[in-house]
């Protein structure tokens, strides 16, 4: 590595600690570079990571002994100090006549999450160049791709990539400020499938706003300091240990706070299990995010003690502790369905230490023990006289249906009651008394026993005795 690549290394190094962030966009600052530009080759490409998605932007660099690729002098007569460190990049960004104007691109470091919130963020300048006729323009933003984009320039014709920018200046805003550096952000939630920033306009010269453009002219841009942030500064989960308080939190730019408790600091000092959730404001941005506190003894008294199961039953066991987890038979996740009896033993390690826990499961044959009787006589003379069902159960319990069928299939009795006690057949069908026989008879009804609903089922027959 040559001794400008160490020095604009350690640059960038500095650069990103001053930040304090997790900056997503790999040389960010155009500081790091293969070589310095001269007037023979300034192409993008010298800036590591970046490259041209189309077209031909520009690097420049103090390095740099060509005064027309120089910082802060450049081109003609052009004077613009960097945002940052000693480098940036430049694009043309309209045309007074309708053609291709310039994009750069570089991949992420990283593949953006799906459904996370990022802001997005970089700094331009219009070019101050003395004895020329300033152009301005409001299209600039910054797009991004699953894929590496490149084309070439077709003669004539204006080229726009085929992507919906992620941020871009709000239209009418003309970026006409040559002195100062003017920032484009806002925040983003990814899809998940972004790998490549793009920078440039991604409007048609027709929809593009322009001011101080005559002739056959064109607006261009320094362009400084691009970042894509993540916003997650806390994580999923996290464990208290006996006795133990932590800070969570982290700064995010200069955005200001709110925590569901009222605070309004970036960080916040916690001694008890819940559910804490900070927002950040940034500019026109919102972003939000939470964290489930769980107190490891709390949650270790928690684990079942012996249990009882009925025959069917499977008891699941979801155990929210972060760690490492060692069943009796030999599995290792944190969760577990168990449906045959026996000794059940785990042993959790976190970072509060190490735990064991043990219990016994028996399995037995359940349910409610229903009576139907197995004949009645409706013959009016108060003794037996109707049809009616009994049920002994320690569990809730409601009927589902009670119903009952002739010899040929034909519906004689139907009761779809909650309330058992409603269940009276009086041995007729539509008011006429049936002969005596054979009937069948179904009962579905369903009780509720360990938070879970358990369906029944059964039949019988009864005999009507006149």
């Amino acid at each position: 590595m040559n001794k400008i690549a160490v020095l604009v290394i350690v640059l960038l190094l500095i650069n990103n600690s001053a930040i304090g962030q997790h900056n997503l966009i790999p040389n960010f600052s155009f500081e790091l570079i293969s070589d310095c530009p001269s007037i023979d080759y300034a192409s993008i490409d010298l800036a590591f990571s970046w490259d041209k998605a189309l077209s031909t932007p520009d690097i420049f660099n103090g390095c740099s002994s060509s005064q027309d690729r120089g910082i802060p002098l450049n081109s003609t007569n052009c004077y613009q100090p960097a945002h940052s460190g000693n480098g940036y990049a430049g694009i043309t960004q309209y045309f007074t006549i309708p053609r291709t104007t310039e994009y750069m691109e570089a991949k992420i470091n990283e593949k953006l999450t799906k459904g996370r919130q990022y802001y997005i963020q970089f700094f331009v300048s219009s070019r101050n160049c003395d004895g020329h006729q300033p152009c301005h323009s409001d299209a600039m933003g910054l797009a991004f791709s699953d894929t590496l984009y490149r084309e070439a320039v077709i003669g004539g014709a204006e080229q726009i990539p085929p992507f919906t920018p992620a941020v871009q200046n709000p239209a009418g805003r003309i970026l006409n400020d040559t002195l100062n550096w003017m920032e484009i952000s806002g925040c983003y939630t990814a899809t998940g499938t972004e790998q490549y920033a793009i920078i440039g306009s991604f409007k048609t010269s027709a929809n593009t706003q322009s001011e101080g453009c005559f002739g056959v002219t064109g607006s261009y841009y320094y362009v400084d300091d691009v970042g894509v942030y993540d916003f997650d500064p806390l994580p999923d989960t996290l464990v208290l240990c006996k006795g133990e308080s932590r800070t969570i939190g982290k700064s995010f730019l200069d955005a200001t706070y709110s925590w569901n408790t009222g605070a309004a600091d970036s960080i916040l000092t916690i001694n008890q299990e819940g559910r804490y959730i900070v927002n950040a404001t940034l500019g026109n941005c919102v972003f939000s995010d939470t964290v489930v506190v769980l107190e490891n003894d709390k949650q270790l008294s928690l684990l079942p003690a012996d249990t009882l199961l009925c025959e069917g039953e499977e008891l699941d066991l979801s155990i929210p502790l972060p760690g490492t987890y060692l069943w009796s038979d030999g599995s290792g996740s944190n969760q577990i369905s168990i449906r045959e009896d026996g000794a059940y033993t785990v042993e959790i390690q976190n970072d509060c230490g190490v735990f064991n826990h043990s219990f016994e499961v028996t399995t037995e044959i359940c349910g409610c023990n229903v009576y139907i009787p197995t004949a009645f006589s409706p013959n009016g003379d108060g003794n037996n006289d109707v049809l009616e069902c009994y049920i002994g159960c320690d569990f809730p319990y409601q009927a589902i249906r009670f119903q009952v069928f002739d010899r040929w299939g034909g519906l004689v009795y139907s009761n779809k009651s909650s309330d058992i006690q409603s269940i009276i057949w009086d041995g007729t069908f539509k008011g006429k008394a049936l002969d005596p026989g054979v009937y069948a008879w179904f009962f579905e009804y369903e009780y509720i026993r360990n938070g879970m609903v358990n369906h029944k089922t059964i039949s019988g027959e009864v005999h009507i005795l006149r």
